[in-house]
């Protein structure tokens, strides 16, 4: 009898979550649920304050901020620069516009917008600003009602005997039409250096955002699919979506 449990638990342990209930900050949609989008929809509002602050039980990091270790900022014939030790704050506050689940696509399409997006970082400059220069020091980044576009693929794959929905590709594109950027840390006299930096922000806007967004949206895509990814693996398909409206 000793040896039949201790085997029963062996297997328990060893399949882990594969009996799991999904936990109730978790809303489940029928996957012929006439609404599934509307329900999908609901369910990520409703797991939003949970992913503000991260989810241990699941190992899924809080999403505000969103830490990204460096983003190439500007790639300018005189203005070349990257931020690294970014912290972007303001990405759990969205406005849906479309939401499209397809599961037989495997996809998910989105379109939202974000009213207030904070960049946060350690700002390397290299210059030429009548001679060359190198700089370093903090850059405060705002910038208001960002949209974005995205798809989400997916696959099922198979994991100790259960199909598993594996995040494996996002396609991400950013709008964003203007940002005020403030570099030096701001508050009381400003150097000179700063001071022309903090010129070239603010005129050469256009140029500086076309250089910013390829790299914001693979960071973004890459985040994005690794939360996703943490979230999933811990579930079944038939758990998250099971057969019934």
């Amino acid at each position: 009898m000793i040896s039949k449990n201790f085997s029963v638990l062996c297997l328990a342990t060893l399949f882990g979550l594969s009996n799991a209930f999904v936990p109730s900050y978790i809303e489940v949609c029928g996957r012929r649920n006439p609404n599934l989008d509307q329900c999908v929809v609901d369910s990520a509002i409703k797991l939003l304050p949970k992913l503000r602050v991260g989810i241990p039980e699941l190992n899924v990091p809080p999403l505000e901020p969103l830490e990204i270790e460096e983003l190439p900022m500007a790639n300018l014939d005189s203005f070349k620069a990257s931020a690294t030790n970014v912290k972007l704050s303001g990405l759990s506050n969205f406005t849906i516009i479309t939401y499209k689940v397809r599961l037989q696509e495997q996809k998910i399409y989105m379109d939202v917008i974000f009213p207030r997006v904070q960049l946060n970082a350690d700002y390397n400059v290299k210059a030429k600003i009548l001679v060359s220069i190198a700089e370093k020091g903090p850059i405060d980044m705002v910038t208001e009602n960002i949209r974005a576009k995205a798809t989400l693929k997916f696959r099922l794959i198979e994991r100790r005997g259960r199909q598993i929905m594996f995040w494996e590709e996002m396609t991400t594109k950013v709008f964003a039409k203007d940002y005020t950027a403030s570099f030096g840390g701001g508050g009381g006299e400003q150097k000179p250096l700063a001071q022309a930096i903090n010129q070239v922000l603010q005129t050469s806007r256009k140029e500086i955002i076309e250089s910013i967004t390829p790299s914001l949206e693979r960071a973004l895509s890459a985040k994005i699919l690794d939360i996703s990814n943490r979230i999933s693996k811990n579930f079944s398909y038939e758990e998250l979506f099971p057969d019934r409206e």
